[in-house]
């Protein structure tokens, strides 16, 4: 894969300036936001319900979305950028 957009909690804009209809967009349960510390469960209550949220609002406008939840291997974001470079879509 070429391009990609990668989007964590803190960047769920309504007008992003990712070009998010041109390439897949990638909203990544980060483990640094979910899992490092033992956060207050409506801490991650609120990030996941507003990443769900906002996963389904860019599908709405048109947007290929792949939502990768907290327990996925994939959510180790090093993990997640050697996995985007092997892709071949």
């Amino acid at each position: 894969m070429h391009t990609a957009n990668i989007v964590f909690p803190h960047q769920l804009f309504a007008q992003s300036p990712l070009p998010l209809r041109q390439h897949p967009v990638y909203i990544v349960e980060e483990w640094l936001f979910f899992r490092q510390y033992p956060f207050h469960q409506q801490k991650i209550a609120f990030h996941r319900a507003s990443m769900r949220f906002y996963a389904h609002y860019l599908e709405t406008k048109g947007c290929e979305v792949h939502y990768i939840s907290s327990q996925d291997e994939l959510s180790d974001i090093r993990k997640l950028v050697v996995y985007l470079g092997t892709c071949s879509k």
